[in-house]
């Protein structure tokens, strides 16, 4: 029983971890420096130095970078049962309920009024998240409210250790 205790005083509710990147207008530019890149790579080369192909994938990696930059890790943790209800109780018509609940469930970044409307919207304006992205949010809140906790298999760390043991 001990053992139990110990694993019990341990005990932490659910947390996952959303990283989106806010600058879609960066996904559009990387879109069209892949083509390019793959346009470049298949076109004939004029001269051995020419650098085509390298300045277009040094464009793809800066813009990446940005990407990287303008990425958040939302975090998301699991409510107690006892604020889901009330949750599930007084939630306005106006606001889904699985907006309330990733509204609560949102640890990091802990957002102001102001900059959840700026993020998701209202009835009357549209938040800077696309649904996509809004859905991944959501989803993350749902599972970590409404789901089991098993522990995941990470199948690539498996094929790294395996690789180091000299197997």
């Amino acid at each position: 029983m001990v053992e139990f205790d110990r694993l019990l005083s341990e005990a932490r509710p659910a947390e996952q971890i959303v990283s989106v990147c806010l600058r879609g207008d960066l996904l559009a530019e990387h879109q069209r420096l892949s083509r390019l890149l793959s346009d470049e790579r298949n076109r004939a080369r004029i001269s051995i130095d020419d650098a085509g192909p390298v300045d277009v994938a040094a464009q793809i990696q800066d813009v990446e970078r940005r990407m990287r930059e303008a990425t958040w890790d939302f975090r998301v943790c699991a409510l107690p049962r006892r604020r889901l209800r009330e949750l599930s109780a007084s939630v306005d018509e106006g606001e889904p309920l699985s907006l309330a609940i990733l509204r609560e469930s949102l640890v990091d970044p802990q957002v102001t009024d102001e900059q959840w409307l700026r993020l998701v919207g209202d009835d009357n304006t549209d938040g800077v998240l696309p649904m996509g992205e809004l859905q991944r949010l959501v989803h993350a809140a749902n599972e970590v409210n409404f789901q089991e906790t098993s522990v995941p298999t990470s199948r690539l760390a498996s094929v790294f250790l395996h690789r180091s043991d000299g197997s």
